[in-house]
């Protein structure tokens, strides 16, 4: 393999996961899941995004023309949930219900990096990780958010 494989791990990524996410909650379409932050094209009730991403390089095994480097290399993934509600008489139930579909969606990524090590992309990269999960959430204007971000790190080789 020649070149960073990184953005092409994220998109055959983004792909796959495109296929396993659930309906939106309150509403009746498929959670999309986008490249990279789709900006004002989106204003359902939930998403997923790539995002934040870090190479580091190591050069290895001498040749005569390309030496092999070694990367690692992490991204985030963001889960992004809003629902509309009355906040004053239902904040906690409306926090939770963000909640548990922001926690769907990361189990799905993370019982998938746990079972299936190369994020669907086996002759690019060595094995893959959920390093971390940081998550945001309360009160919007308009009811609850929550905000889960993934951190997932990969090792891969190329020429």
């Amino acid at each position: 393999m020649s070149g960073n494989p990184t953005y092409r791990v994220i998109k055959t990524y983004q792909e796959w996961l495109a296929t396993q996410v659930p309906m939106q909650p309150q509403e009746d379409v498929v959670l999309p899941v986008f490249y990279s932050h789709p900006g004002d094209r989106w204003a359902g009730s939930a998403l997923v995004w790539f995002d934040d991403i870090d190479d580091e390089y190591e050069t290895h095994s001498l040749r005569a023309v390309v030496r092999r480097r070694l990367i690692q290399s992490q991204f985030s993934i963001i889960i992004g949930v809003e629902l509309l509600g009355d906040t004053e008489d239902s904040m906690t139930a409306l926090q939770f219900e963000c909640d548990q579909y922001a926690d769907t969606i990361r189990s799905i990524i993370d019982l998938d990096i746990a079972t299936e090590e190369h994020l669907h992309s086996p002759e690019l990269i060595d094995s893959a990780s959920l390093i971390a999960t940081a998550t945001e959430r309360g009160m919007t204007a308009t009811g609850c958010g929550t905000r889960t971000t993934l951190r997932v790190s990969f090792d891969a080789r190329f020429l």
